[in-house]
């Protein structure tokens, strides 16, 4: 508790303790993804996708974003999008190749992220990071649902699943080179 209090960090706001819940329920999703039928890890999916938009929006609107929250956020999200997809790899629903693609790009951001925060440089979220969070989601729904989709189907899902991986990072990119 002294380091929160020594460097001000408020993990009591609203948006953090939706992002703890969702860091919480990280493990439940790989578990159940791994070891149970598709309802629970299902589920699980849905409340994490609800408590990731949930926590932006507060933080917006009530105007309770905080710095910690910043790192935190992002933070997170990158633990549960990486569980997602090393789950789907091991559950045979997305091919290695994609798997490979997709967890690197989250640690280049992440990486990326990280080391701008470490020099106080803020880099809030942006409408084309939302759109591919929602997007990623979708997918992830969908392609839980493998084994009841058709293989056209199913590839479309793959092709959506990498637009969602290179979407955000350009326009990361763009808004990096405008602050540069």
């Amino acid at each position: 508790m002294l380091f929160f209090k020594k460097y001000k960090i408020n993990m009591c706001s609203i948006p953090n303790i939706l992002t703890t819940l969702r860091l919480i329920l990280t493990p439940f999703f790989v578990f159940t993804t791994l070891k149970c039928d598709i309802h629970i890890p299902i589920i699980i999916l849905v409340l994490s996708a609800f408590t990731d938009m949930l926590d932006g929006y507060v933080a917006k609107t009530f105007k309770v974003s905080t710095k910690f929250g910043e790192g935190y956020d992002p933070l997170v999200d990158k633990i549960m999008q990486i569980s997602i997809i090393i789950c789907l790899c091991l559950k045979n629903k997305l091919p290695i190749w994609l798997t490979f693609i997709m967890i690197t790009k989250e640690i280049i951001m992440l990486s990326i992220g990280a080391s701008l925060y470490a020099k106080n440089i803020s880099v809030k979220s942006n409408w084309y990071g939302k759109i591919g969070t929602i997007v990623f989601y979708f997918a992830t729904f969908f392609i839980m649902l493998k084994n009841r989709l058709t293989i056209f189907v199913e590839e479309f899902f793959y092709i959506v699943f990498f637009l969602t991986t290179l979407f955000p990072v350009i326009g990361y990119l763009i808004k990096l080179t405008k602050k540069f």
